[in-house]
């Protein structure tokens, strides 16, 4: 694909100005910093002219404190290192992350040689800003608002800060008529000599000299008090094992401390980075005309500042470091610096294909501004719909970039041009809620850039990688095989994947239940006795259970590619056979832009498909709190009937509890087996009458309701094993009474 003539920047007439030349001028004002490199706010302050609401403020502020940019400049240039970090140190504790700041100081250093630290240490600074600026909020504040601009707007900043450092910060990292240098710097619209230097040394100075603020006495806010929220961690520590030269033959999880990540090996596994592929891209990375093409061509002399960003931190210091296993955790900074040279590669692709070579460049304030959540919009809403996640506004280049229609009603051809798997990809590492959501969490400083492992960094190099194959005429071999490992992808994160995975987890849990019981309801040695048989109520549950799914999988047309099974086979007294249910759940179903034409207006009161799939993964969540609660008072009680610690009225409810394990285990599979059913329904819900999604609607909304009394009545502290089982056994006739009508509803 031949790409659009490449521009000089991407930034627009009127942004460059302000970030060029409004703020550059060649004189200090000495009196705007103190002899140990404290911004003096209140001489700040007064340089700045009245905010009247007009455009032209921030120009004429820009303007009025290019001087005390120059001055921060000469400080950081002019001073020893040592001494100046020992010096803005103990301020730098509000921020929750020194480390990171006194990093952003040695690279500042070392920009004069390379200017590429300059956009490193914009992107550190402002994610780690926002997140300390959010912390100081909830000192007095609950809710932190999810963007930073609405963050400097807040009286909470105000009352703890004082309107002077409000009002610099504004100007620096405020609304999009201001300097807005964090979204310029994440959103991938700086090139190499579009940054200034001093912008970085006034930012950190900034930053170390709100500290010295909040240390004196006359402050609101005492800094050694701040509740600090604690970092998001997709995965602390990743260990592999039996590394041999020339391949990596075991990846083995140590850690996962992210919840939405556990249980979603494969997804590291799918994207860890081959040992000898490694090696050989290391070596041809440096001098491979066709990568070095593939950057050059997205933005000229912009990349070239980002070729040396991928090859210095991404080929150094993790290709190089993964080769001898001698992580020097920079993976944090390198995915920093690779994500906006990635966002902006797309949006030239978007440009491109959709011939509209001006949404390469940043938008006016008046007109949309295309960054990588816009590409995503409409996908990532429809999802979240279903989660009760609320997204971040910001990001609506993306979501744009991805949508079928474009805003002036013309199709998106970007989606057509990547291919489903890479949508999926894209929406799976950026946008979907039970998903990493990396560009979100990383620039809004949610997680610390210290602890990010290299798995996080390779799915951007195989995007990277693809991308280029896309674009380029010439790819040697390994590198296409690298580019087609994005082809054979499959959602992970999408709510329909998700719901399957916890159908499966909850399965697996299932599946272990028995092997946790030890006595019997006599409260004997199950190893030792001879009856193992179960009770009138049991059995007739069991009957009754056995009628609701023979029922549920009699209509074939509405189970495609879900083969029956014999039920004998699956309900056998204590012993369940799920397999037939983990073959259910393995069905393929297309994710990328499922859900694009559903809205809100399309069908009003009318349940949509997101909803169902919210409803059924609503359920599955239920029954697994509730065999968890099981297993666990399981454990419990049993030990402290074996060391002899329970009193009588606690023997008593154990009794109860053995009795309904396995009247709870059938119930939780018949629920299990229920959402797999309604999870084949899929295949067709979009043919479905309005009146038929109603009473799925209510049924499920009946289901979860029983669901969730069984989760109360087996929580820990109410033990009501009878109760839940009597309810839940209330619930089968209006089960099997909606099953007997499904029939008539569909005209099977």
């Amino acid at each position: 694909m031949e790409l659009l003539e490449v521009h000089d920047t991407a930034l627009s007439e009127s942004v460059r100005r302000l970030l060029c030349i409004r703020g550059i001028v060649h004189t200090q004002d000495e009196l705007a910093m103190s002899s140990d490199n404290i911004l003096n706010f209140e001489y700040i302050a007064g340089l700045l002219p009245s905010d009247d609401g007009t455009p032209g403020y921030y120009e004429q502020a820009i303007t009025s404190l290019a001087s005390v940019f120059t001055r921060s400049q000469h400080v950081i240039n002019h001073s020893a290192a040592c001494s100046l970090m020992t010096s803005i140190q103990p301020f730098l504790m509000w921020t929750g992350n020194e480390k990171m700041f006194l990093d952003c100081l040695i690279f500042l250093k070392r920009s004069q040689n390379a200017p590429c630290y300059n956009h490193l240490v914009l992107l550190l600074i402002t994610a780690g800003l926002e997140r300390g600026l959010g912390n100081l909020y909830l000192t007095k504040g609950t809710q932190c608002p999810s963007m930073l601009k609405d963050l400097l707007a807040t009286k909470e900043l105000k009352e703890i800060l004082g309107d002077n450092v409000m009002q610099i910060l504004r100007v620096l990292i405020g609304p999009p008529t201001s300097l807005n240098l964090r979204n310029l710097a994440w959103h991938g619209f700086l090139g190499d000599s579009e940054l200034p230097h001093r912008y970085c040394c006034f930012l950190l100075l900034l930053s170390s000299s709100i500290g010295c603020l909040l240390t004196s006495k006359n402050n609101v806010c005492d800094m050694h008090h701040i509740q600090y929220r604690p970092f998001i961690s997709w995965c602390k520590c990743y260990a592999r094992k039996n590394v041999n030269a020339g391949s990596v033959t075991d990846y083995r999880p140590v850690g996962v401390s992210h919840s939405s990540l556990y249980g979603r090996q494969e997804w590291f596994f799918f994207f860890c980075l081959h040992y000898s592929i490694h090696s050989y891209f290391f070596f041809i990375a440096f001098d491979a005309d066709h990568i070095k093409t593939f950057f050059f061509k997205f933005s000229a002399k912009k990349l070239y500042l980002i070729c040396k960003k991928v090859n210095f931190f991404i080929l150094k210091h993790y290709f190089v470091n993964e080769m001898f296993g001698h992580a020097l955790h920079r993976y944090g900074y390198s995915l920093a610096l690779l994500l906006p040279l990635l966002e902006h590669c797309c949006r030239k692709i978007f440009a491109t294909v959709n011939g509209c070579p001006e949404r390469v460049l940043t938008a006016e304030s008046t007109s949309a501004v295309h960054n990588l959540r816009e590409i995503l919009r409409n996908i990532s809403l429809l999802s979240v719909m279903s989660t009760k996640f609320v997204c971040h506004t910001e990001l609506k280049f993306v979501m744009q970039m991805l949508d079928q229609v474009l805003s002036d009603g013309s199709e998106n051809q970007l989606p057509t041009f990547l291919g489903s798997p890479c949508m999926d990809f894209l929406l799976d590492l950026l946008s979907y809620p039970e998903g990493p959501r990396v560009r979100d969490r990383l620039s809004h400083g949610e997680v610390d850039f210290q602890t990010v492992g290299h798995f996080m960094v390779d799915p951007f190099i195989y995007l990277a990688i693809f991308l280029a194959d896309k674009t380029a005429a010439h790819m040697t071999p390994s590198l296409r095989q690298m580019a087609e490992r994005v082809n054979t992808y499959k959602s992970h994160f999408h709510p329909i994947a998700v719901l399957k995975q916890k159908i499966n987890s909850l399965l697996s849990i299932l599946d272990g239940t028995e092997s946790l019981v030890f006595l019997t309801p006599d409260l004997e040695d199950l190893s030792q006795s001879q009856d193992h048989s179960i009770s009138h109520q049991e059995n007739l549950l069991l009957k009754s259970t056995q009628r609701a799914v023979s029922r549920l999988w009699q209509h074939e047309k509405w189970t495609q590619g879900v083969n029956g099974f014999q039920l004998e086979h699956f309900l056998s007294g204590f012993k369940l056979n799920v397999e037939p249910l983990h073959n259910c759940s393995g069905q393929h179903f297309v994710t990328s832009l499922r859900w694009q034409g559903e809205t809100m207006s399309d069908a009003p009161g009318q349940m949509r498909e997101q909803e169902y799939v919210g409803l059924l993964i609503r359920i599955t969540d239920e029954c697994c709190t509730v065999v968890h609660q099981v297993q666990q008072m399981l454990q419990q009680r049993q030990k402290q009937f074996f060391d002899k610690q329970l009193r009588s009225r606690q023997r008593d409810n154990l009794q109860k509890l053995l009795l309904s394990v396995p009247c709870l285990q059938v119930l939780c599979t018949l629920t299990t087996a229920a959402v797999c059913w309604h999870l084949a329904l899929l295949h067709n819900f979009s043919s479905l009458m309005p009146d038929t999604r109603k009473l799925l609607q209510r049924h499920l909304k009946l289901c979860l309701q029983h669901c969730e009394n069984l989760r109360s009545d087996t929580a820990p502290d109410k033990n009501k094993w009878t109760e839940g089982v009597e309810q839940m056994v209330r619930f089968l006739p209006k089960l099997e009474e909606f099953v007997s009508k499904w029939p008539e509803l569909t005209h099977v």
